[in-house]
């Protein structure tokens, strides 16, 4: 699950813009994860914000979790899961040598 927090975190806040206010992204997560659904929350302050400066990659450094500055001022998070998939906002999960989106 991603959520663009506006530099803040907000995975576990009880400010949630749902029906129920109380229900968190962390909430949401650990329901399917009990589940027995493979689902993980990515924190994105650590590669750039209010962690810190923002860790920009080239395309090719598919290894890195950071963001892809593209030239118009876009740039897209590159990560990886918990559970070790590495996903491309702009591009999917890269599998097996290639983005499988």
């Amino acid at each position: 699950m991603v959520e663009n927090g506006q530099w803040a975190i907000y995975l576990d806040s009880d400010r949630s813009n749902a029906e129920d206010k109380s229900q968190s992204f962390q909430k949401v997560v650990n329901y399917f994860e009990n589940q027995g659904y493979q689902v993980s929350l990515y924190d994105w302050t650590g590669i750039g914000g209010t962690a810190g400066e923002i860790i920009i990659i080239e395309e090719n450094e598919r290894e890195k979790d950071g963001y892809v500055d593209l030239p118009g001022g876009v740039s897209y998070p590159i990560f990886t899961t918990k559970f070790g998939t590495r996903i491309s906002l702009k591009d999917g999960i890269w599998k097996e040598g290639r983005y499988d989106n």
